[in-house]
């Protein structure tokens, strides 16, 4: 409720202010429209009056070239003048008011009876000159504005004066007032008509994100089956689809959780079952000494898997949580990783798998050689375990003067393309390849991940074209991370 509520009040905020400056602008444009307009047609209607004027009092013998025309002015209303006023005023219309003044060149005024404020206004040089004078006059007895036009009839005598036309409109619909009193109905309906659908848009937008909070409250609640509900293409459904996205993203990571921790719960058990056998039967003291002697390295081995084990869920959580140190120093990269081969050499011929290395380049460059074994060394573990009897590793590196590569090649069964981009994560286990020897933890390839990342470099993995098997390659820069504590 609380959120429809805001939804609504938002909604009609945008457009009360839409409105409102649709409004403003509105009776802005509208009144400087219609006052051109009304310019306009003053103009139009003041120049026909003033041939009408011109027509009329020539009609009735007034000699308009004379100072007879300031008199027929000065002496009132008399039939002629009344007459061309009558007619006058039905060409300007009942919202006008026409008046019959003489202009002189000295910039006085003689009959009419114009308001004070037009007097004060009025434009001699146009009206002398022929023109047509256009003004908005307020009026400084009433307070009203008003238009006025005035345009000169004709000559009077030779004194430099001339018999004007005025025509004065005061009317409402030239005020801005009154044209926001003209437009407050259609604004009202606007906002009626935009109150409904903001409701209706509000209580729309509300239950869709009612809908959302629901599924997120579910999914916190430890229901990992709650979805979201997606609706047309917008914003809100973009956001709906990423939360599924996200909440089926967890869901697969749980599972790689709960079969990770199955592997690791199988590795773990069946070296300790084979140590409580061999336990047991030391405590009953009836073997030879040969016996205790094979059954010691059995023990032995037993315990090497389980150190290791332990030892790669310390370093895995060690990565994850930043806790690693890098310490770059010079390092003859070929003469190092022959090393660290080499170390693999026996357990190569135990599997019956051919161990072989490759060097191309060769020199010093600026890397961490421990983190370095422990890339190979997880590489080459990794390789050795899903390779078959007769089968072949191959351990490649180019070395450069910027950066390094180490390729290690096997000739197991390769890896689906659809397992290739998942296999170097975190609890990643493909169900569709098993290991042909137990050694090491399966975390190699998560670890190796972590590494080459924090040494700023790359890793990626693909399958052989032409035989089964697999080639992981990984890149590293000269120096690519400082002496550091990450």
């Amino acid at each position: 409720l609380g959120m429809r509520r805001r939804f609504f009040w938002s909604l009609m905020g945008a457009v009360a202010t839409t409105l409102l400056i649709v409004g403003v602008l509105g009776a802005l444009v509208t009144l400087s429209v219609v006052r051109a307009q009304t310019r306009n047609e003053m103009q139009r209607q003041i120049e026909q009056i003033s041939a009408l004027v011109a027509d009329g009092l020539t009609a009735d013998g007034v000699d308009l070239s004379t100072a007879r025309a300031r008199e027929v002015l000065a002496e009132g209303a008399t039939p002629t003048v009344r007459r061309v006023l009558f007619e006058a005023g039905r060409v300007a219309g009942p919202e006008a008011t026409v008046r019959l003044v003489a202009v002189t060149g000295g910039e006085n005024i003689i009959g009419g009876n114009l308001p004070a404020g037009v007097v004060r206004a009025f434009d001699y040089a146009a009206v002398l000159g022929g023109e047509t004078m256009a003004d908005r006059v307020t009026d400084l007895q009433g307070g009203a504005v008003v238009e006025v036009v005035a345009r000169s009839v004709a000559d009077i005598g030779d004194s430099g004066s001339v018999l004007a036309a005025v025509m004065i409109r005061q009317s409402d619909v030239l005020d801005l007032g009154s044209i926001f009193r003209q437009m407050i109905l259609p604004l009202l309906i606007a906002a009626a008509v935009a109150a409904v659908a903001a409701g209706r848009m509000s209580k729309w937008l509300a239950r869709r994100f009612s809908q959302l909070r629901e599924a997120a409250a579910a999914l916190a609640a430890g229901n990992h089956e709650a979805r979201a509900e997606v609706e047309g293409s917008d914003e809100i459904a973009d956001l709906a689809t990423s939360f599924n996205q996200m909440a089926e993203e967890i869901e697969a990571t749980r599972q790689r959780e709960r079969e990770f921790l199955m592997s690791v719960g199988h590795d773990l058990r069946t070296p300790l079952t084979t140590v409580s056998g061999y336990v047991e039967v030391l405590e009953e003291g009836t073997l030879e000494p040969e016996e205790i002697t094979r059954i010691a390295g059995v023990l032995d081995r037993e315990t090497g898997r389980l150190r290791r084990l332990i030892e790669d869920l310390t370093l895995l959580a060690r990565l994850e949580s930043r806790q690693f140190t890098i310490r770059n120093e010079p390092v003859d990269v070929v003469a190092h990783l022959g090393e660290t081969i080499e170390a693999y050499r026996g357990r190569a011929q135990a599997a019956h798998v051919t161990l072989s290395f490759a060097a191309t380049g060769g020199g010093t460059i600026e890397i961490d050689p421990d983190r370095l074994d422990q890339i190979a060394g997880n590489l080459i573990e990794n390789a050795l375990r899903y390779t078959p009897e007769a089968g072949t590793v191959t351990v490649r590196v180019a070395v450069d003067r910027s950066a390094m590569s180490l390729q290690v090649i096997d000739t197991g069964p390769g890896i689906h393309p659809d397992d290739l981009p998942h296999i170097f994560e975190k609890y990643y286990v493909s169900k569709k390849y098993r290991r042909l020897r137990p050694e090491g933890s399966g975390l190699g390839l998560s670890i190796v991940n972590e590494i080459v990342g924090v040494m700023g470099g790359t890793i990626t993995a693909q399958a052989e074209p032409d035989r089964p098997g697999t080639a992981i390659t990984v890149v590293l820069p000269s120096g690519g991370s400082t002496a550091s504590t990450i």
